[in-house]
């Protein structure tokens, strides 16, 4: 009877434990298991929720700060092109993620198209007409990485 008991209390430990550490390891191998569209929405929720909002003054910036080089979501390529248009940038500029100069509220991500190893997805913001094209690759290793975001 004591056996089972503990069994019964090992099994619990257990099952709380991969309960605790299953959002850990949804968020580092989140990357690998997403689709185009889901690819976006996750890299631009982070990239709203890094921005926090500018209404209350608790505001960071992730281009100043140059967070998006740790985007799982980017392609390495892309991220050396926002390096070199922001290094350009001077006085100034539009966020190249967000192509405007605010931030919008809202972001609403469209269905995927995908060609073979291609994708590109529409996004739309809380700006009225304001639209964005984003352009994914997916590597030998299955993962989605946004390449491109046109307006």
């Amino acid at each position: 009877m004591a056996k089972r008991t503990w069994l019964a209390g090992l099994l619990i430990v257990a099952l709380v434990v991969v309960a605790a550490g299953a959002p850990l390891l949804r968020n580092t191998s989140q990357a690998g298991m997403l689709g185009p569209a889901e690819t976006v929405e996750a890299f631009y929720a982070w990239y709203l929720d890094y921005i926090g909002d500018p209404a209350t003054g608790e505001f960071r910036n992730p281009l100043a700060d140059r967070a998006y080089r740790d985007s799982a979501y980017l392609a390495p390529e892309f991220i050396a092109e926002v390096d070199a248009l922001l290094d350009s940038f001077e006085g100034g500029g539009y966020d190249p993620f967000l192509m405007a100069q605010d931030v919008p509220t809202e972001i609403h991500v469209g269905e995927a198209m995908v060609a073979g190893d291609m994708a590109t997805v529409p996004v739309t913001t809380s700006f009225p007409g304001h639209s964005l094209e984003v352009t994914l690759a997916k590597g030998t290793d299955g993962v989605w990485q946004i390449t491109d975001i046109t307006r």
